[in-house]
């Protein structure tokens, strides 16, 4: 089986190799935990390694000079792959609006565009809970919509999902 390297510490080698190819990986934790921060590491370290783009989508809107201070205390960041090589978008005026069909363009419009090596999503749970049928919630979370436009195609995504609030469509 193929296997992308996270190059985290420690972490590939518990993978045996990294990430399997075209696996969908959710990434879940009490609120605090690191869940964020470590799903950054793996999308900066990856793009580093590969020279590809990787896409990190937010549900919780927060400016992006934010993210800018708070992610530069951490050495994986690189203040020249941000929004370069690691995209970051917010779909949380979407989901404020219960617009589905703004969510699903956004992602499959930014994958198309930038034919990314990993996306990560954070919370799934804020985009699942908006999708109007299990079966869409289902296609979304196991990355089928986000492979679809990508050439060569995009690893599902890694997910990041509160622990105390996952929803049955993850089964």
């Amino acid at each position: 089986m193929d296997r992308l390297k996270t190059h985290v510490a420690g972490l590939d080698e518990i993978l045996q190799g990294g990430l399997p190819d075209f696996a969908t990986v959710l990434v879940a934790g009490a609120p605090g935990a690191g869940k964020t921060v470590f799903c950054q590491n793996i999308l900066f370290n990856v793009s580093k390694n590969t020279g590809r783009k990787a896409i990190y989508f937010s549900t919780i809107s927060e400016p992006q000079i934010k993210v800018l201070r708070y992610q530069q205390q951490f050495s994986f960041f690189s203040p020249d792959y941000f929004q370069e090589k690691v995209i970051y978008r917010d779909t949380s005026t979407a989901i404020r609006r219960d617009d589905y069909s703004s969510i699903i363009e956004m992602v499959d419009g930014l994958i198309k565009e930038h034919q990314p090596v990993l996306v990560a999503v954070d919370s799934l749970k804020a985009i699942a809970d908006r999708l109007p049928s299990l079966r869409e919630c289902r296609e979304f979370v196991s990355g089928h919509r986000m492979m679809e436009g990508a050439s060569p195609p995009a690893r599902p995504p890694l997910s990041v999902v509160p622990l105390a609030r996952e929803r049955a469509c993850w089964l």
